[in-house]
């Protein structure tokens, strides 16, 4: 693969191959969570969705032609929005993360005037990068109203937690909150962000290397390759309690095959891991990982494989990073991007953080069921195909003519399914200047993606 091409489909490394993470090698064929989506790549097929609470996706193959699209104002006045999602099988509610630490309902296109949950005392930002960041639903919600998030606390940690709804639907328990796994930072940048129930209904976890500026960034660096480290990595665990236990570490993680390794960990190898998703109908996991200076990626990770190490800081995009060309670069076991795009740093477009996003399979737009968009902090929404019998991708395709005629600064920092499987963009409304958070007047959207 040559990093940053927008050519057609590039295969990433084979699946089987050996995988080297913090200096112990081991298989890293597909642990096997019973959930296959061979199907998945069938055209003659259509295949149930595999995540619980997304039958209300279409997985059916794509029909006719792509028409012009454009993003339509959803829901506007909110501060600080970083993230939207629904709860299992609700087609009616969405929920919106505000970067301070409240969670918003939307119902029927309508906001609520009171949160959901309220955070903020919990949340401590220490940069613009840090707050209320990931959430996402058990898929038995609907039975025991369990819910989880991913917010920044004392000091910056990650903290992971449970929390339960009230007796009303559109107000959350906060005095239920248990906490799950809290995971320190060193200087509060490269955070994660997203968490996701995957086909195995167990939640994947994405943490940054945890660092960022100065003198400290090597050694955060290096979290990213030292598997007695949680930083740098995506974690599977199952969430709920057992015995005395917070959460239990399932069989089928990187420990397996490294004995070295974390139980907690399933893959290695990333810087930021802001926003991640599972295709419920293929199962394949996209990871938008951003980038140091150069290099921002896109990592897809075939169904039940995990045991990878994507090369941070070995390797930034498929290019060797900073001292690493100058030992030689050893690229032994380690997993190149699907999709690379230089940074501005690089001479590049105006790209800066990679905005992973999600794959539409609503029903509204039938010629873009399956396909993949993404975007950037800073400006360009862009799609592809990802095939998994191939295990690689379609030509990446720039929509921003379609998408931001104006090439106003939006600010996106997520792009989510809604129960019904169609496209929602969050717009901060500006994407920001980097240092310490700044509260901003409460102009952020969320669009829906549409036909013109």
């Amino acid at each position: 693969m040559t990093a940053g091409s927008e050519g057609a489909g590039v295969s990433p490394s084979d699946n089987s191959e050996t995988v080297a993470v913090g200096g112990l090698n081991g298989s890293a064929g597909a642990p096997g969570s019973g959930n296959s989506a061979a199907d998945a790549s069938s055209p003659s097929s259509t295949p149930a969705p595999l995540i619980p609470g997304t039958e209300n996706y279409d997985c059916s193959p794509p029909t006719g032609a792509v028409p012009p699209l454009q993003l339509a104002p959803f829901v506007t006045g909110l501060n600080n929005p970083v993230f939207v999602t629904h709860a299992p099988g609700e087609t009616d509610r969405l929920f919106v993360l505000e970067q301070e630490g409240r969670i918003r309902v939307i119902r029927n296109g309508t906001l609520n005037p009171a949160p959901f949950l309220d955070l903020t005392e919990k949340v401590e930002l220490l940069t613009w990068e840090q707050g209320l960041l990931g959430l996402a639903f058990h898929p038995q919600y609907a039975q025991n109203g369990l819910f989880y998030v991913h917010y920044n606390g004392a000091a910056g940690a990650a903290v992971i937690a449970e929390l339960r709804v009230s007796s009303e639907p559109d107000v959350a328990d906060p005095a239920s909150e248990r906490v799950l796994l809290t995971v320190p930072t060193v200087d509060g940048y490269h955070n994660g962000g997203s968490i996701n129930f995957g086909p195995d209904s167990l939640l994947y976890i994405g943490l940054g290397d945890g660092g960022g500026l100065g003198a400290a960034a090597g050694a955060s660096r290096l979290s990213a390759q030292d598997v007695t480290s949680l930083r740098g990595g995506m974690l599977r665990i199952s969430p709920l309690a057992s015995d005395t236990q917070p959460y239990t570490s399932p069989p089928g993680n990187l420990s397996d095959v490294n004995p070295m390794a974390l139980p907690e960990l399933w893959s290695k190898g990333l810087r930021n891991p802001y926003r991640s998703n599972f295709d419920p109908c293929t199962g394949a996991l996209y990871i938008g990982d951003v980038g140091d200076r150069s290099w921002e990626e896109v990592n897809v990770e075939p169904p039940a494989t995990g045991h990878r190490n994507y090369g941070w800081p070995i390797l930034e995009g498929d290019e060797c990073f900073g001292g690493a060309a100058a030992a030689g670069c050893d690229r032994t076991g380690l997993t190149p991007p699907v999709h690379a795009h230089p940074s501005a740093n690089t001479g590049g477009p105006q790209f800066q953080a990679v905005i992973g996003g999600a794959v539409y399979r609503g029903s509204a737009i039938p010629a873009l069921r399956g396909t993949y968009f993404f975007s950037d902090l800073y400006g360009n929404t862009r799609t592809f195909r990802y095939d998994v019998a191939s295990d690689s991708i379609s030509e990446v395709v720039s929509l921003e003519s379609d998408l931001n005629p104006a090439e106003n600064d939006q600010g996106l920092v997520a792009i989510q399914n809604g129960g019904d499987g169609e496209l929602y963009f969050v717009s901060r409304g500006s994407s920001g200047g980097g240092g310490a958070f700044a509260p901003q007047d409460p102009i952020g959207t969320i669009y829906r993606l549409q036909a013109e």
